[in-house]
């Protein structure tokens, strides 16, 4: 068994450059925490959020795991935000483009770019050609050295005959790992490297 703090650093050990964290909502705490640890060695995170839930409050209290004050951290976040499934088109590729190339030594974390997808006024072929155009975008960042963290909770239930779109995500990550919540913790699986599952205990 494993702490969270000991598996975010396996996970940042990895030799993956693009990692996509799909299954519960504990993804985005893991995210959280996969930020704190990217800024800890002097980075800087691009966090594009699509889903609008973006947190402070949240990864303030992942700077405190991993016992550092948030002031530091918060001076090295910057944060997009998408609001439409179109936004999110051109501020996952053009716009992060851009930006990483100013900041070479970032890490993006695409936080929920499916949220905009869950949405009945989207039609599903849309959903899925900006989808396609997305992760064309995200290779571009991967191949020029860049590393990224993909975040995919399932879909709501409403919307699971969409749930196709999470493995759409696949070709832009070099890792895929699957988060579950169990009691006491999660468990995760890393694809990639065809292990067992771990159970992480929280904290």
């Amino acid at each position: 068994m494993l702490t969270v703090h000991r598996a975010v650093q396996q996970l940042l050990s990895s030799k993956a450059a693009a990692i996509l964290l799909r299954g519960d909502p504990d993804v985005r705490t893991l995210a959280m925490d996969l930020a704190a640890a990217t800024i800890l060695t002097e980075g800087t995170v691009l966090w594009v959020e699509a889903a609008n839930r973006f947190d402070l409050y949240a990864f303030t209290e992942a700077a405190k795991r991993w016992g550092e004050p948030p002031e530091g951290f918060l001076k090295r976040l910057r944060i997009a935000r998408a609001f439409t499934i179109y936004q999110l088109g051109a501020l996952a590729t053009d716009v992060m483009e851009r930006t990483l190339r100013q900041a070479p030594d970032a890490v993006a974390v695409v936080s929920e770019p499916l949220a905009l997808a869950w949405d009945a006024e989207v039609p599903a072929a849309e959903a899925h050609r900006v989808l396609c155009r997305l992760v064309a975008g995200l290779q571009r960042v991967r191949q020029h050295g860049h590393r990224l963290v993909i975040t995919a909770p399932d879909p709501p239930a409403a919307f699971r005959h969409r749930a196709g779109l999470v493995d759409g995500l696949a070709p832009a990550a070099t890792g895929i790992v699957t988060v579950r919540a169990v009691e006491g913790g999660v468990v995760l699986q890393d694809h990639s490297l065809g292990t067992p599952p771990r159970l992480v205990m929280g904290g």
